[in-house]
């Protein structure tokens, strides 16, 4: 605190011009870190999102499994969307 009161003090023995590129330089210092501190929550929030999103897929697939929900899939193995599909002879 005794430092943010001796940087905003006007010190008569200082040009007008050295006192507002002090007073610039500690705006960018305070602006710089509140933007890492910005950047981080942003980071926090985005990962917290995307944890609560995976959580929730997670428990949709369980419910599935629960209600008899099966995977259909050909002799390969793979899934296909499509359920029934009537070839024309």
């Amino acid at each position: 605190m005794d430092l943010i009161i001796i940087l905003l003090y006007w010190q008569p023995q200082q040009s007008w011009i050295s006192w507002v590129f002090e007073k610039f330089v500690v705006i960018m210092v305070i602006y710089f870190v509140i933007s890492i501190i910005n950047s981080m929550a942003q980071t926090y929030l985005h990962k917290s999102l995307e944890e609560t999103g995976r959580e929730k897929k997670e428990t949709g697939r369980k419910k599935k499994e629960a209600n008899g929900s099966h995977n259909h899939s050909n002799e390969n193995g793979s899934s296909s969307g499509l359920k029934h599909i009537k070839k024309n002879v």
